[in-house]
């Protein structure tokens, strides 16, 4: 392996190393957004069902509208809680996907143009000839 390829090679390690950190904190970041995004959703209904709405006066807007923010807590705790969980794999799951793409897609662009980069580059340094069998 001549200098150019194990350049490449090095080169093309370290961006795999670094795509795979990012891909990583990435998946981490979507984690904590989820669980971050089911707890809200379940302390919402916590509250909702806390301070249910008495008689509403029908011409209070305010009254109406939180009695409509408030009608998904009608159903039990535990479905609510199995939907919220549903989504937040959901998201989870998406955002590997996301990240896993956005990986491998790093580490092709930037293996392939350097590659090609050095290829082209040990092409012109021979003078536009093939190489020939040492």
């Amino acid at each position: 392996m001549g200098g150019w390829a194990r350049i490449w090679v090095v080169l093309t390690v370290a961006v795999s190393a670094f795509a795979g950190w990012v891909y990583v904190d990435n998946v981490g970041d979507a984690t904590r957004q989820a669980n971050d995004a089911y707890k809200t959703a379940l302390d919402g209904y916590d509250d909702c069902r806390q301070h249910p709405s008495g008689p509403l006066a029908a011409s209070d807007p305010l009254s109406r509208f939180l009695k409509d923010a408030c009608d998904y807590a009608a159903q039990p705790r535990n479905q609510f809680a199995a939907q919220q969980e549903r989504q937040q794999d959901a998201a989870i799951a998406a955002e590997k996907q996301k990240a896993a793409g956005l990986a491998v897609s790093t580490v092709a662009w930037v293996s392939g143009t350097i590659g090609t980069l050095f290829w082209a580059i040990g092409w012109i340094r021979r003078g536009f000839r093939k190489r020939t069998s040492p």
